[in-house]
């Protein structure tokens, strides 16, 4: 699983190296296209100069379409000192300007619907894409332990076991998204290496059927709690745990805290423990009277 929708931003050496290389390649062709669409310009208007009105002379403009059919043509006429003075003043007009238009973009983002949000004071919030190096410091990569994130480049990211972050992870994704096969079952196989146990809800039953008989064979005791099918389900029978009356009193505690509404106002105290009495004793006598296999709730 590559990081797509949550990616990192990479600021190492060679990013900032291919940052120069294209800065320096986008330089020299703006260099070449401003020799060959510029130059003809200041040909033509120093003929244009040169035209006397009270002669019917007529100019050649010959040597100006050569000029825009082959670009070396161009660049040669650089050779000329008038020509190569008109052309740098336009670079040092051209270039400071450009420069300031690329910073006054890239220090204001707009965004949809004609928002502006400013990158750096926080108006809209501050959120962004983790770069590799902050994501050195709080995330396990190329260590393989703990919860499989997905990977950057050939390296696996992961939440390492001893983060001191918060270690839970919500998953959004539309049907058919990857959600169980891409970081569900990836990270079954990741605990299993580890030995560690694992609870896991599973409606469907799917990632039951598919990953079974794997946590089998790796020496995992399986349990399910289907309640769908009751037949096929494991279940835990709280009247085995009844031995003596402290048991019977501490099962019927649990069960009323957890059946009562915590907005209502209860009455007269005789009938919470009257109702707690006849629990118990229902209870015990369930436990120590019935027969083993009709010893349930």
């Amino acid at each position: 699983m590559d990081f797509k929708g949550c990616s990192f931003s990479s600021k190492g050496p060679q990013s900032t190296t291919a940052k120069i290389l294209l800065s320096l390649t986008v330089f020299l062709l703006y260099l070449f296209l401003t020799a060959w669409l510029f130059v003809p310009l200041i040909k033509t208007f120093q003929l244009l100069s040169q035209l006397n009105p009270q002669t019917n002379t007529k100019i050649d403009f010959t040597p100006i379409k050569q000029m825009y059919a082959n670009p070396l043509l161009s660049i040669k006429e650089l050779a000329n000192p008038a020509v190569l003075k008109v052309y740098l003043i336009f670079l040092l007009i051209s270039i400071p300007t450009i420069i300031a238009l690329i910073i006054l973009a890239k220090s204001t983002d707009y965004k949809g619907h004609g928002i502006k949000y400013l990158r750096d004071d926080g108006t809209h919030g501050t959120a962004n894409w983790m770069t590799v190096q902050e994501a050195k410091k709080v995330l396990g990569i190329g260590t393989n332990k703990g919860l499989i994130l997905g990977r950057i480049g050939s390296k696996v990211v992961t939440l390492p076991p001893d983060s001191f972050l918060n270690r839970n992870v919500a998953i959004f994704g539309s049907p058919g998204s990857m959600k169980s096969r891409a970081y569900i079952r990836t990270n079954i196989l990741q605990l299993a290496k580890e030995g560690q146990s694992m609870v896991i809800t599973d409606p469907k039953g799917e990632i039951f059927r598919d990953m079974a008989e794997f946590l089998k064979n790796r020496g995992y005791t399986i349990k399910v709690f289907n309640l769908v099918n009751m037949k096929h389900s494991d279940r835990w029978n709280p009247i085995e745990t009844i031995q003596d009356d402290i048991d019977a009193q501490l099962f019927v505690e649990v069960i009323i805290s957890n059946t009562k509404v915590a907005s209502t106002k209860s009455g007269d105290p005789f009938w919470d423990r009257a109702e707690q009495n006849l629990l118990k004793a229902l209870a015990l006598y369930v436990a120590m009277e019935y027969p083993e296999q009709e010893r349930n709730l």
